[in-house]
């Protein structure tokens, strides 16, 4: 395995964590813990966004040349509607988060509820994605 591939596979993994780390907060958001919820996600956020930077948006960019192309195998367009839905995701969750900015009250956080869970199905549905690349 070359060391591409290792970084890669490693990443994916971290974003399953990730997102399991999500899982946990709505757990802790369940248990009315709603403070340690907001410090859990903006940590799994923040994780998230290092790995994105990091990782992900270089090898999206390095591929764009392909699709661009008109490449259209099916590799190239699961991975141009991971990176949209990825981009998408991580956009959301680092507004939600740092509109939030570790408030004690909840006012700021109830108008946000429909997003925070549109943004959950999509960091869903990008994770989904991006294990479908190992599996294509």
């Amino acid at each position: 395995m070359d060391v591409y591939t290792f970084i890669q596979q490693s990443n994916l993994y971290l974003q399953i964590l990730f997102l399991a780390l999500v899982f946990v907060s709505l757990g802790l958001k369940a248990q009315k813990k709603l403070r340690l919820h907001g410090i859990t996600m903006l940590t799994a956020v923040m994780l998230h966004l290092i790995s994105v930077i990091a990782v992900m948006m270089p090898s999206f960019i390095s591929v764009l040349p392909l699709i661009a192309e008109g490449t259209t195998s099916t590799i190239y367009i699961i991975v141009l509607i991971h990176g949209i839905l990825g981009i998408l995701t991580t956009a959301l969750a680092a507004w939600i988060v740092v509109a939030w900015r570790l408030r004690q009250s909840l006012e700021h956080c109830a108008p946000k509820k429909k997003l925070m869970r549109i943004t959950l199905i999509l960091w869903v549905l990008t994770v989904i994605l991006a294990i479908l690349l190992y599996v294509v």
